[in-house]
């Protein structure tokens, strides 16, 4: 077959023939002789001249491939060349992601907003005070004993349990009386045996016998006395172990059936006529407490009530977390009005000066907005973030809706009013209302 100019050669059938030249098929580019034979069935070898020339098409540069005229086929302009239009397609990317960010931070928030408790605040106000000194704590029993046995022995019986007032005398555990008259068997015969044995020393008449035999039979007889003075005495009576004082049983630790050590705690009673308040007073008025101090005392049980004391102790010893020292107040038990308090209550302390120093403002807070009040009292203070921060106060007063403050906040601060004990320090809240009225509530 003749190749004529700009027109692929056609190749005939051939058992392995390759498959017709065109566009898709990427062939090297031929040599200066032309491509070599292709085999049996492909085309003849050009002429000496190489294949055709190809024409300019709407490339910039023509192909060199073998059977390629430079025409495109139909459908096809060429490459695309770069316009400006690529850099506002990269802004609008850019800007679309930005938007989307946005969007999603703000729906974001917005969850975040929706999932923080609920408060209402406080804003503190002012108030003038005089200068008392103050401080809170812990009822205690002024006076408790245990219940122990100096003997190893199993209870029966307990005829009380916590809770119940108890008078002196009265029994409290009954225990195994076999065990106990098995004790005081065992007493009588070693007497027994040791004026058998003195008896005999006095018979033969050495002197040296007759002391040592003097002296076991004294052993033996005190024995036989204890024992005997421990079932009928002022703790004992019947096998059952007595209250030796009135009071309040406050803690059991042994139960029926079973066998303590010598000497162990069974039972605890507290005197509750007299009571002691542990009050924590800042270290800067340690120099102003003095003993037999007069107090007033005011309880959270009972907030009207004003119940007099006196400083009976002042430790010397500074707790460095609080910077305060500890001042015991007693106070009596047996009027009406108090015999409702018990130890482990909450009491707040205001100790009386003699001279009185001028009234000073101070913040004053609504008693609801104080928690642990009396033994570490602290409140939760919003500031600019948003966020709830556990603040340590020290209240210097209190009357029955509000307290003052004296060290940890500032006039203006913002306090956690209504839900405080719902929040973690550092917590988001979500404001719902400030309150700015004097706290009485």
């Amino acid at each position: 077959m003749q190749n004529t100019p700009n027109t692929p050669p056609s190749f005939a059938p051939g058992p392995m023939g390759p498959p017709p030249y065109g566009p898709p098929n990427r062939q090297p580019p031929m040599g200066p002789g032309g491509p070599p034979p292709v085999g049996r069935g492909g085309p003849p070898p050009y002429g000496p001249g190489g294949p055709p020339p190809f024409s300019a098409g709407p490339l910039s540069q023509p192909l060199s491939r073998p059977g390629f005229n430079g025409q495109m086929p139909p459908g096809f302009d060429g490459p695309v060349a770069p316009s400006g239009g690529g850099g506002n397609r990269v802004l609008m990317i850019a800007g679309s992601i930005f938007c989307l960010l946005l969007i999603l931070g703000g729906v974001a928030y917005y969850m975040i907003g929706k999932s923080a408790p609920d408060a209402t605040l406080y804003q503190l106000q002012t108030q003038a005070t005089g200068q008392d000194i103050g401080g809170g704590g812990l009822i205690y029993s002024l006076q408790q004993y245990a219940i122990t046995f100096s003997q190893s022995e199993r209870v029966t019986g307990l005829m009380v349990k916590n809770g119940d007032a108890v008078h002196k005398g009265d029994k409290l555990i009954q225990l195994d009386a076999t065990q106990l008259n098995i004790s005081i068997n065992q007493a009588q015969q070693l007497v027994t045996a040791a004026q058998t044995r003195l008896q005999q020393a006095q018979a033969v008449g050495q002197p040296s016998a007759i002391i040592a035999a003097n002296a076991d039979y004294a052993t033996a007889v005190a024995n036989y006395n204890a024992l005997l003075q421990q079932m009928n005495g002022n703790y004992i009576r019947d096998g059952a172990l007595l209250a030796i004082a009135d009071g309040v049983v406050t803690e059991t630790d042994i139960s029926p059936g079973q066998i303590f050590q010598p000497n162990t705690p069974l039972m605890v009673v507290q005197d509750e006529t007299k009571l002691v308040v542990h009050a924590k007073i800042p270290v800067t008025y340690y120099g102003q407490v003095q003993l037999q101090q007069p107090a007033v005392i005011t309880t959270s049980a009972i907030p009207n009530l004003n119940i007099s004391g006196q400083v009976t102790s002042i430790v010397p010893v500074t707790d460095p977390q609080t910077d305060t020292f500890e001042v015991w107040v007693q106070f009596d038990n047996n009027s009406a009005n108090t015999r409702h308090l018990t130890p482990g209550m909450s009491a707040f302390v205001r100790l009386q000066t003699p001279q009185k120093k001028a009234a000073v403002p101070v913040p004053v807070v609504p008693r609801l907005a104080v928690m642990d009040i009396d033994n570490h009292p602290s409140v939760f203070v919003v500031r600019s973030d948003s966020r709830a921060h556990l603040t340590p106060v020290h209240i210097s007063g209190r009357d029955v809706n509000s307290v003052f403050v004296d060290q940890g906040l500032a006039i203006g601060d913002k306090v956690v009013l209504v839900g405080a004990y719902q929040f973690k320090d550092n917590e988001l809240v979500h404001v719902q209302k400030i309150e700015t009225e004097p706290a009485t509530l």
